[in-house]
């Protein structure tokens, strides 16, 4: 009882400077997205639970989380296509500009944000790693903004996308990848290049992200078909099969059990290059993601979650 008592004290000083940052970036002057700093931080804290040592893990894990979310609800609704345009192309260059050269107040406040805690975010994994990944960071939010990019694109333009081509770019977009990846950096762990760029690595992101974008659409189908968003179960039920909403959920059910087969062989063979504290991390995200989405949106709306958040954080 002492040593959670304990860590509830570390979880609310983590979360004040969690709000802080918040603040001091002004996200909390947007008028759109939506507010994920407590969930997120709620979901990283199941994942990554050694409350004495990992607290730069679990920061870097709700901060690019809460990032994220905000330039994809951007992206969704909040902004215009030039001004997602323009989001796109700063991240492609990596630099601050006057404040009279951006699109909107909007893209300058979600771009220096953005710009700041990468940048903060490089010179500790710098102290912790012994060398300098901004570039890596940098191009995972490349990767993901240019997700963004093609989803956007495909909804604007009206696009039919098959099944797989809608995976090819949404589980890059559900960002599973870079939010473990940053978190990673923090745990205690020395991740060599080698280990990073593995087809290890690779294969357990994009299996855990699969797995997360799949459950995702599932649990908000009913909004994206109202907001007539991309969504796998919108894709299946127009694919010319007259497959059902049942049938359609059960084939992405199959679908997701075949990714976390997947994962489970990755996570516990033997002889791997990546350590197993790296890999138990990434199955511990997609067990927190299955928590979330169980039979609804509990990331977007937490209502059955609320308690549960409350009494482990001691909120």
């Amino acid at each position: 009882m002492q040593d959670f008592t304990i860590c509830q004290a570390q979880y609310h000083k983590e979360l004040q400077q969690l709000q802080r940052w918040y603040a001091d970036c002004r996200l909390d002057t947007l008028k759109f997205g939506r507010q994920v700093v407590f969930i997120s931080y709620f979901l990283v804290s199941l994942v990554i639970d050694d409350c004495a040592t990992s607290a730069h893990a679990r920061l870097a894990f709700t901060k690019t989380t809460v990032l994220v979310t905000l330039i994809d609800d951007f992206f969704d609704y909040g902004g215009s296509r030039k001004e997602c345009y323009h989001i796109h192309e700063l991240v492609n260059e990596w630099k601050l500009k006057p404040i009279a050269e951006y699109e909107s107040k909007e893209v300058e406040i979600l771009f220096t944000a953005l710009y700041n805690t990468v940048n903060e975010l490089a010179v500790l994994t710098g102290v912790e790693q012994g060398r300098s990944i901004k570039e890596f960071i940098i191009g995972m939010w490349v990767e993901v903004l240019s997700s963004f990019k093609v989803e956007l694109d495909t909804w604007s333009d009206g696009s039919q996308q098959s099944f797989d081509e809608y995976m090819s770019t949404s589980w890059l977009s559900i960002s599973g990848k870079i939010v473990i990846l940053v978190a990673l950096q923090f745990i205690g762990v020395k991740l060599s290049d080698e280990m990073l760029m593995s087809e290890e690595c690779s294969d357990l992101s994009r299996h855990v992200s699969i797995i997360i974008r799949l459950i995702n659409d599932v649990c908000s189908f009913e909004e994206r078909r109202e907001n007539k968003g991309n969504n796998c179960m919108s894709i299946l039920l127009a694919d010319g099969r007259g497959v059902t909403e049942e049938e359609a959920i059960a084939e992405i059910k199959e679908i997701v059990e075949n990714h976390r087969r997947k994962l489970m062989q990755i996570v516990y063979k033997k002889g791997t290059i990546l350590p197993r504290r790296c890999r138990d991390t990434f199955m511990e995200t997609c067990k927190a993601a299955s928590y979330v989405y169980t039979s609804s949106d509990e990331f977007t709306t937490p209502q059955k979650l609320k308690e549960d958040m409350k009494s482990f954080l001691g909120l």
